[in-house]
Order: structure tokens, then sequence, then C-alpha cells
């Protein structure tokens, strides 16, 4: 068996997701109500991304031309874009139930999140400003999870849900 290379400990509850922003950082989403990240040179955390009033279900880490983004999800019914470097938060986005899912992708001059509600639904809000472009329906239970693929020249939305389902959308 291989021991792991470093532990990174600094959450009050549990782990609820993770994601790599670039080699040398690390952003974890944890039910103590907050996000870390982390340096996996020292293993210390470089910054605590604090805002969110419940737990944060999970996170996404965007190359914006060089500039790292961080979006979380959370319970509290808000997903949030932050700055990496700064952990100023940039954007807040509203949704009627609790955020699970959280993807992006980039587009000619932009970028797009994709969230999954516990209300059945998907998501795609534009990135820089925030505005609401899509909603994906047809799920009769909680949106679990959500993937977004390049196929050929258009973007797929995959979407997981809680009602034995998984559906593929173009977006």
């Amino acid at each position: 068996t291989r021991s792991s290379r470093r532990t990174l400990a600094g959450h009050t509850e549990w782990v609820e997701g993770i994601a790599f922003a670039g080699g040398r950082r690390l952003v974890s989403a944890s039910r103590d109500k907050t996000a870390r990240v982390w340096d996996l040179d020292s293993g210390e955390t470089r910054r605590t991304l604090k805002g969110h009033t419940s737990c944060v279900r999970g996170v996404k880490c965007f190359d914006r031309g060089g500039k790292w983004i961080i979006v979380t999800a959370s319970d509290d019914h808000t997903a949030r874009v932050w700055d990496l470097e700064s952990g100023a938060t940039l954007r807040t986005l509203q949704h009627a139930g609790r955020v699970y899912g959280i993807a992006c992708f980039g587009v000619a001059g932009g970028w797009r999140i994709v969230t999954g509600c516990d209300d059945n639904n998907a998501y795609v809000f534009d990135g820089e400003s925030g505005a609401r472009l899509q909603t994906l329906e047809g799920h009769t239970s909680v949106v679990s999870r959500v993937a977004c693929a390049r196929v050929d020249d258009a973007w797929r939305v995959a979407t997981a849900s809680y009602d034995h389902t998984a559906r593929v959308f173009d977006v």
C-alpha cells in the first residue's frame, strides 16, 4: 500500500468536495460552511473562504486565462464565485434550493457555470456576469452531479439525479 504524501487537516466537519487549482494548490469544500485553499508544498492553508451559511457540498476550480477562479456549491441556496488569489467573493448565484453539483467550461469570450439543485433542475450561468442563461429540466428528483464535455463543436452537460437517471443536454 502507498501512504498519502500529505494530510491536509483544518476543517471541523466532513469534507464534501475537492478540486485542484493548478499543480500546487488544492481547494476543499466542507460541511463546516467553508472552503479552504491549500498549498500542496507546505500542507498549509493559504486561505479559508467564508461566506456560505450552510454546508459547502462541492467545489470546482477554473483557469480563466491564467487567473484561477473557485466556484462552490452550498445548501444555503447559493453557488459562489471566488478569486483564488485574494479569496474575495466575485459573485453569488442565487437558487431556489440547495446546490449539490457544480461544473465549469469555457466558451468564446467567456465561461459558464453549471449547477445541479434539489429543485430537480440544473442551471447554466454566465461566469462573468452571473446571469442565468438556461434551465435544464426533466428530472423528477435532486440533480446531484453535473459534468461538461465538448463533443464535436458543441458543449454537452450531463446530469445525475436521485430519480435513478442521468440525462445529457446540448447547451
